[in-house]
Formats: structure tokens, sequence, C-alpha cells
């Protein structure tokens, strides 16, 4: 086992190393090794995974010892850490071939049993946020022709690292800043602080416009500005989006630039109530101008 362990560690960090070399070469010119750079940060955080699982329970990295912990935590109706718990407790005895075959549980399992850790465990649940997140980008890089941007890149990855840190901090699986390459120092930092700095900025902006949308009413006043901060869904940051002129909805993500969000304030063309845009539909009229109309008045014109 401490071999198992000690190779997913060796292979996680190679294939850290190897995403920064990637990310290092790719220029506004040069996207190819940033196709690379997503690949092998996919491949080190599907290995981080499965460290953490096997730092909890060693038998359960294996996939046959897995889904039979699965099965009867599905027939016992308890989660997955509840019941490998249980079996731990009892000496469960796995099958003796398990530990025998190299054949290690998928990214999905890792994340169903990691998310049903009690909350003493200080699971960063961002982390597993940013795994569906770069599995879409892999996806389509991997079945599609797909283009990244450097700035998409940079958002990605950087966020990735960061995240990524904190996560192994948390679980004690080992410290990413003791295997980064020396010729990866550079571009290491420059992406944590990239991040970082970007981020901030963005918040600071947030602040500043939010205080300049409220000034000169008094707090019993508040109600009558139309001011909203919301979650951005591409970069999964919060707190990062507000009004924007210059944006064709009229909102904008101070950290990424995106301007489309689920969260976005519309009035039904129907009713005049203000709903978030997920609760509605949109429609285009006869002068190609995008409408929206809730649930309940969808529903209420199928019935007329």
């Amino acid at each position: 086992m401490r071999k198992l362990n000690l190779n997913l560690v060796e292979n996680a960090v190679d294939s850290f190393n190897e995403a920064l070399e990637k990310y290092d070469l790719g220029t506004e010119n040069n996207s190819k090794p940033y196709k690379f750079a997503v690949l092998h940060m996919a491949h080190f955080l599907e290995l981080v995974l499965k460290q953490a699982v096997l730092v909890i329970n060693s038998n359960l990295v294996y996939t046959s010892a897995f889904k039979e912990m699965e099965k009867r935590a599905n027939n016992k109706k308890i989660s997955l850490y509840e019941m490998s718990e249980q079996m731990k407790v009892a000496n469960y005895s796995y099958d003796p071939e398990v530990g025998k075959s190299n054949h290690t549980i998928s990214v999905n399992d890792a994340k169903k049993f990691l998310i049903t850790l009690p909350e003493s465990f200080n699971l960063n649940t961002e982390f597993l946020d940013d795994i569906n997140l770069l599995k879409i980008l892999r996806n389509n890089i991997e079945h599609f022709e797909f283009e990244l941007s450097l700035k998409d890149t940079r958002l990605v990855i950087g966020r990735l690292v960061r995240s990524a840190k904190k996560f192994t901090v948390d679980f004690k699986l080992f410290d990413l800043d003791q295997h980064i390459s020396a010729s990866n120092i550079e571009v290491y930092n420059l992406l944590m602080d990239e991040y970082e700095h970007k981020l901030k900025a963005a918040r600071e902006t947030v602040t500043e416009e939010t205080e300049d949308a409220y000034r000169g009413y008094r707090p019993k006043e508040w109600h009558w500005v139309e001011w909203n901060v919301l979650d951005c869904l591409y970069c999964c940051e919060s707190d990062v989006m507000i009004r924007d002129n210059t944006s064709s909805t009229g909102y904008k993500c101070q950290n990424c630039g995106e301007i489309d969000s689920d969260e976005i304030p519309v009035t039904c063309e129907r009713c005049s109530i203000t709903f978030e845009k997920f609760y509605t539909r949109s429609y285009k009229d006869e002068y190609n101008m995008v409408n929206y109309i809730c649930d309940n008045c969808h529903f209420d014109c199928l019935e007329d």
C-alpha cells in the first residue's frame, strides 16, 4: 500500500509540473500547449482525489473494494463514509485479491465518497467544483475542436492551483510547494499571484461600485436602490458580478468579464414581477428583442 501511495504522489506531482511547463510554453499565437496544460492538470487532480481516499481508507482506492462498500451502504441507506467506518471497526475482510489489482476507483467514485465526509475533515468543496469545471473543459478538448485563450487558461489553471494547494494542505496529503521543480517555480508563483491579485482587484471594484450606488441614501432608503451583486457561474467566484452599462445584459463579472448569469434579475413581460433569469423563459418578439416570461405566466398561457 505504501508503494501505491508513493506512486500516486509521484505521478500527481509529475503531472502537475508537466502542466506548469506546458502552460509556460503557451502564447496568444500558440494555444496548443494550453490544451496539454489542462489535460495534465486534470490527471493531477484525479490522482490527488484518489490519494485523499487512500489516506482515509486504503482499501477503498481499489474498485472492487469500493463497489462492495458502496453496495452495502446503499442497502443500509447510510453514507459511504459511515459504511466504510463500520466495516473498518468490524475488521471487515475484503477479497484477498484487493490490492493485487491495479484497477483503482474513478474520479466520480472518489468524489462520491469525499462529499460524504463529516465537517471535521474540513473538505474544500470548491476544489470538487473546480474539478467538475475542468472535466467539462477536458472533454471539450478531447472530443471537439476547442480553442483556449490566454485569459481563459489563466483563470482555469490559476484557480485550480490555488484550490489544489488548499486541498492538499487540509487533507495533509503533501506540501505542493515542496514538489515544484526549479524551472517551474516562477510560473507557479505567477499563477498564484496573478489569480489572487486579479480576484482581489475585482472584489475591490465591486465594493467601490456598491458604495457609490448607495451613496446619498439613508439605510431605510436602500430598498429604492436597484443594485445587485451576483455570483459568477463562469469563474465560480462569489459576489463579483455587478451592473455594467457596457454589457448587453446589463451585468459584468469584474473578475473574468462574463456578462451572463442565471441570477440576473429580469422582469416578466406578462405580470411585471422581477425574477432571477433562471426562473423565466426567454423569447424574441417580432422586433427581435429578447423578452422574458416567468414560469407561472408561461403555464397560464399554455392553459389559455
